[in-house]
């Protein structure tokens, strides 16, 4: 009974995210007035999976898997959910098919990591992930191109412009900072930069930049060695009454690079020295604008004499270095000094539209992203597809490695065959025509043509297609081994 439960419910998010899936996948109408938030129109599988509130079991362990791969490759949450869905559906396994799935699972993704291309066009990358939209894909390859650094606004209208800022890899410490922002990031405009090289543990190390950006009326952006206890309450607390919008995040890097990073921060931000508890360097600041979601954080600053000099300083200290590891944190760090940072600007005919389209931009950028670090391959299922008939192949003496690589081989061929639904043709077809066609061969489903990915620009990051066969493997693989379950009656 429980196993069904668990079946139930997660077919029925299931069936709402992958609606999305391809070109020609619907839209999905989210309201959700007791939060109030205003009705939206979207076309985003991780929208969806996000906005779906039932807290049902089922529902919520695949939306754990399909969250997962979206923070590990930045895209993917719709095919993560595809695939597990499909796997969270069979009966139920003993251990060693359980194992023999994961290890199914293991081989499929061996052989998309063979099969992987350097990316030739990050354009290609984005053009698949915004379901065609030619305009934005060429915004984010020439962003790309000028750059490597991008971030997303909201607008009235469609643009990029280059600014200066530099871009560091460290998210926010909390989702509840993200609860009153729309996406997956938040924009501070003019926020006070607390930039502080040690740990904030204590609600009184916070007191004089809390009482700044109040008197100020703007938000606050704590960045600091670490943020931990009744610190980071405070600043979560202030956030969700509205008091002070706050977010805190951490400091990249370990050791001298942490304290350095900190350092620069505070060049960014001109901040002026204060002293507090615990801290070789405290100040406050300020930047034109800021930006962060789980993963990284965008300072936009003006130049300075102050930063100036240290640029001079950081020069000389590289020609010093013969390390091989610090010339590369010199290079990494003088790059941010230097910083180029591309902002796109997402517009819309209405709130609605530009939700949906800045949902989908995001999407896009964390697909060129992962591309961009470890290559593409064949789009719209057919890389899945080719998979599905490797493992199939590898035929060995133990009958339960066969007998869970042909399962897997079925539901590796769900991708194509649900973009194919969604565009209304038989996805059995067009599987037969791309199997005598080669490795680089996809269906393009809005001209109707098979050709190679590179040339009809359809392709896949293949850390994308990767974790989400290893999510969706890990959790069929306990999901379909439940014995039990403690649920509360009012949650049933």
């Amino acid at each position: 009974m429980t196993l069904a439960l668990i079946q139930k419910q997660s077919q029925e998010l299931a069936n709402l995210v992958t609606s999305t899936l391809g070109p020609r996948g619907r839209s999905i109408l989210i309201s959700r007035p007791d939060i109030g938030e205003p009705a939206r129109l979207t076309k985003d599988g991780a929208t969806v999976a996000r906005s779906y509130n039932k807290q049902t079991p089922g529902a919520q362990l695949l939306k754990e898997a399909s969250q997962y791969v979206e923070q590990k490759a930045g895209d993917g949450t719709t095919t993560a959910t595809l695939l597990a869905n499909e796997l969270i559906q069979l009966q139920a396994l003993n251990y060693e098919e359980s194992q023999a799935l994961i290890r199914a699972g293991n081989d499929a993704i061996d052989f998309l990591q063979s099969i992987a291309d350097k990316v030739s066009s990050i354009k290609n990358v984005a053009l698949t992930s915004l379901n065609g939209d030619i305009d934005g894909a060429n915004m984010i390859s020439e962003a790309y191109e000028i750059c490597g650094s991008v971030q997303v606004t909201n607008g009235t209208e469609d643009s990029l412009k280059i600014i200066t800022g530099a871009r560091f890899e460290s998210g926010w410490l909390s989702p509840y900072f993200c609860l009153n922002h729309q996406g997956k990031s938040i924009t501070y405009d003019h926020p006070i930069i607390f930039a502080v090289d040690g740990v904030l543990e204590q609600p009184d190390q916070l007191i004089q930049a809390l009482e700044t950006a109040s008197q100020n009326d703007s938000p606050l952006v704590v960045i600091a060695s670490d943020v931990t206890g009744q610190a980071l309450s405070l600043l979560i607390a202030n956030h969700i009454k509205s008091a002070v919008k706050c977010v805190a995040v951490r400091s990249p890097g370990f050791g001298n690079v942490k304290s350095t990073n900190i350092q620069d921060i505070s060049l960014m931000s001109q901040g002026k020295p204060i002293t507090i508890k615990n801290a070789q360097l405290a100040t406050i600041g300020k930047c034109q604008k800021f930006t962060t979601d789980d993963r990284q954080f965008f300072i936009n600053f003006e130049e300075s004499a102050q930063l100036s000099a240290q640029k001079q300083s950081v020069q000389k200290e590289l020609r010093n270095q013969s390390s091989p590891f610090m010339v590369s944190q010199i290079n990494d760090r003088i790059s941010r000094l230097n910083g180029k940072i591309a902002e796109i600007t997402v517009g819309g005919a209405s709130e609605i539209s530009q939700r949906e389209r800045r949902d989908r931009f995001d999407d896009a950028i964390g697909a060129c992203r992962a591309a961009s670090q470890k290559g593409v391959v064949a789009g719209g299922g057919s890389a899945l597809l080719q998979a599905s008939s490797y493992i199939l192949e590898l035929t060995s003496g133990n009958k339960t490695d066969n007998k869970m690589r042909k399962i897997l081989s079925d539901v590796l061929k769900k991708q194509l065959y649900k973009i194919c639904e969604n565009s209304g043709i038989s996805g059995l077809y067009i599987e037969e025509k791309l199997r005598n066609q080669g490795l680089n061969a996809v269906y393009d489903v809005v001209k109707n043509e098979i050709g190679s990915f590179q040339e009809l620009g359809i392709v896949d990051p293949v850390d994308v297609c990767c974790e989400a066969i290893r999510s969706a493997v890990q959790l069929a693989s306990q999901v379909l081994r439940v014995g039990g379950s403690i649920i509360d009656e009012e949650r049933k």
